[in-house]
């Protein structure tokens, strides 16, 4: 476990080097089949809204890069509450499927 005396000193270094930190992160924390370039691209693409919503991330956080966990192959960019339900469904679309009629179900009539 780090010292407060490193976390302040690393926090400081990343307040000089902004562009290093940021940079670093936009290179290392992205998932697999995706680099910065085709994030900018997806997210131009997309006008920074959800592929499933189509909205912005209502968190104020970036898009979330989704992939393909078994390819590997990058889809679109997702708000974390979709990214979530995805990897929440086990990304089994029989899962998803069964929720959407389940909802269908049991919606209530609108009320004019």
């Amino acid at each position: 476990m780090r010292s407060k005396a490193r976390i302040a000193k690393d926090k400081r270094w990343r307040e000089q080097h902004p562009d290093y930190s940021k940079n670093y992160c936009r290179r290392n924390r992205l998932p697999k089949g995706w680099t910065p370039e085709l994030y900018d691209a997806a997210n131009i693409a997309q006008d920074g809204k959800c592929a499933i919503c189509k909205q912005v991330c209502s968190t104020g956080k970036r898009l979330a890069a989704d992939h393909d966990p078994s390819t590997g192959k990058a889809r679109a960019l997702l708000c974390s509450t979709h990214n979530l339900m995805l990897g929440q469904a086990g990304e089994d679309p029989a899962i998803l499927e069964a929720a959407a009629a389940y909802l269908r179900k049991y919606r209530h009539p609108e009320v004019v």
